[in-house]
């Protein structure tokens, strides 16, 4: 797994021929075995990457359901980084110093710790196609859902139907300013 934020293309496309997005939906939730077996998983450990422009960090994410999270990350020169959620307060240790994380930044993480929030996205939301688009030097479907104050794209591989990414920024924000979140395993 790995996190980048990078410029993001911002042209929209017909749903293509012979697909819907209920079509694509259902093809990706057969490639992951399925919502009630998806649902069942109740602890993910995650290991890579984070891009942040230049800087790459070194990562490990333990979530376990419901929607409790907690994060190591290596910053190069900085030291360690450490950031929890239970699901409702959340929590970072930085430079030695633990402070509680409240406001926007609050909400931000309570989404990032949603255990099934992709699960959620795929099945819970109103997508819309978005375009065709190679990730990772594969055909993916380019799939959105936004709300108020932010959009998410979820990258669908056109082969395998297993999410090849996905990404999340502010609406009204920069085309540029967003965080892509890509997937490189999935046992």
């Amino acid at each position: 797994l790995a996190l980048a934020i990078s410029p993001i293309g911002v042209k929209a496309d017909d749903t293509p021929k012979g697909s819907t997005v209920d079509e694509i939906v259902a093809k990706h939730l057969e490639a992951i075995g399925g919502v009630e077996a998806h649902e069942k998983l109740k602890t993910r450990q995650i290991e890579g990457t984070l891009t942040i422009g230049d800087q790459t960090l070194k990562m490990s994410v333990t979530q376990k359901s419901p929607d409790k999270v907690f994060g190591r990350f290596e910053v190069p020169g900085e030291g360690v980084v450490t950031e929890g959620c239970d699901g409702k307060v959340a929590w970072k240790k930085e430079g030695g110093i633990l402070r509680r994380i409240v406001g926007p930044e609050l909400a931000q993480k309570l989404w990032d710790a949603r255990f099934h929030k992709t699960l959620e996205l795929v099945t819970n939301n109103k997508l819309t196609y978005r375009q065709k688009e190679t990730v990772k030097g594969k055909d993916c479907h380019v799939l959105r859902f936004t709300t108020e104050d932010k959009f998410v794209d979820v990258c669908i591989d056109a082969r395998t139907h297993l999410m090849n990414e996905y990404r999340f920024g502010a609406k009204d924000g920069k085309a540029s300013e967003y965080v892509a979140i890509r997937m490189g395993d999935y046992r």
